[in-house]
């Protein structure tokens, strides 16, 4: 059987902080008895099947903790508002968000905080086309973080579509 969700850990194995190895991961979710387990990249990517309708919610790590069931993700997938970003994925983010943020919380994101790049908020995701790459946006998970009120984490199209690949 394939998993069915998707833990999105941010923060981890990057720029040496958060240093956790996969295995040791993977063995964490099998011992919350969650079946199905593997990891993708080194990046805090977990895949498992939960053996009852109830998910964990809480992964007892040190880190925010994003997590999507498959369908969501395949949604993720269908409402992708900048279709042609996908031709260069490492352009085109998805910062999955913990809750979905209410309407007024959404209306404090600036459109024009980093020139060209664009955004937009729906339900948990917020998808953003970096239009000069990541190393010069504003819009950074600190700043969703802090105008929504809640843990983001992102992962380019690329991560995105090949985690859904994964699990269908």
């Amino acid at each position: 059987m394939a998993a069915t969700h998707i833990t999105f850990l941010r923060g981890i194995n990057v720029g040496g902080n958060n240093l956790i190895k996969m295995p040791a991961l993977k063995a964490h979710f099998e011992s919350l008895g969650l079946t199905d387990v593997s990891t993708y990249l080194q990046s805090g990517n977990v895949l498992f099947t939960p053996k009852s309708k109830r998910l964990p919610t809480d992964f007892s790590l040190d880190v925010p903790v994003v997590v999507f069931s498959a369908k969501e993700i395949e949604s993720v997938i269908q409402r992708n508002p900048f279709p042609a970003a996908t031709s260069d994925p490492t352009k085109l983010l998805v910062m999955f968000l913990a809750a979905t943020p209410t309407e007024a919380r959404v209306t404090t994101l600036d459109p024009h905080r980093s020139g060209e790049d664009r955004f937009k908020v729906l339900d948990r995701q917020i998808y953003v086309h970096l239009v000069k790459g990541a190393t010069t946006t504003k819009l950074t998970n600190a700043y969703f973080d802090s105008k929504l009120g809640m843990v983001s984490t992102g992962r380019n199209w690329r991560t995105v579509t090949a985690i859904f690949d994964l699990i269908r």
